[in-house]
């Protein structure tokens, strides 16, 4: 996994805001499933060149460097599985998804 302050600038951002903040708990869990998740994830076959952070215990922020390999359909599907299966795992007291949350 890279460090999210080597992301290039020209990466590929999206953000999931939970509607609560995270647990200290929530978080450790919530980097263990990441680092995983990011360990795996494909698009088309390839490998991705990608981090995941939380920021300020609410913000799941995933980052992709597509120099090396583009975010195609198939590689945001997955993404976006990974984030509902967040939400499932934290015992559906959460929505990451909601695009009706300001912070």
């Amino acid at each position: 996994m890279i460090n999210f302050k080597d992301m290039p600038l020209s990466s590929r951002v999206w953000i999931y805001q939970s509607i609560r903040e995270f647990s200290k708990n929530e978080i450790t869990q919530l980097k263990t499933k990441a680092e995983r998740f990011i360990s795996e994830w494909t698009s088309h076959g390839k490998t991705m060149s990608a981090c995941i952070e939380i920021f300020h215990n609410r913000f799941i922020i995933i980052c992709v460097d597509e120099k090396t390999t583009s975010a195609s359909g198939c590689g945001i599907d997955k993404s976006v599985k990974f984030i509902k299966q967040l939400e499932s795992d934290l015992g559906g007291n959460t929505s990451l998804l909601d695009r009706m949350n300001v912070a």
